[in-house]
């Protein structure tokens, strides 16, 4: 009895209607190569719908810089309080640089994006100050788990 790998699958819906700095084409194209076997990867060129994000196991918004509707906030966040996961990631200069409005949406959860960027005085191991080493660091346990692979 074999079964079809593709069944396993665990589907990513990468986000470009937002003029997104990072795309599968630049950004992100090293890492579709390297993990299209064990992901499928979508690409929506369209408004966010809650019935496409529902069909897939992670939305990545890669720095978006337009803003987002009313509507497509509403079914983000519907999403993700079904249960979906979404990866949101900013430039420094945070949303106001970008022009978009994701902070709307985020702070209903509790976090936003800042403005400012982390960067480091003392140089140590890495040359470049916005490149830090975290030895010991405290790590989410739900980070961990998906890593893993594990299931909810």
């Amino acid at each position: 009895m074999a079964s079809n790998s593709d069944d396993k699958k665990y589907t990513v819906l990468i986000d470009t209607s937002k003029k997104e700095m990072l795309n599968p084409n630049q950004g992100y194209k090293k890492i579709v190569q390297k993990l299209r076997n064990r992901y499928k990867f979508e690409i929506n060129k369209d408004e966010l719908r809650y019935q496409k994000m529902a069909e897939t196991n992670l939305v990545v918004l890669g720095g978006p810089r337009a803003p987002f509707t009313g509507q497509e906030l509403k079914e983000i966040r519907q999403y993700i309080e079904a249960g979906g996961s979404v990866l949101v990631m900013m430039n420094e200069g945070g949303e106001s640089k970008a022009q978009t409005n994701i902070n709307a949406m985020l702070e209903q959860f509790g976090i936003f994006v800042n403005t400012d960027c982390v960067i480091r005085k003392a140089f140590q191991k890495y040359l470049h100050p916005k490149e830090a080493f975290i030895g010991n660091g405290i790590l989410n346990k739900e980070l961990v788990r998906v890593a893993k692979g594990e299931g909810k």
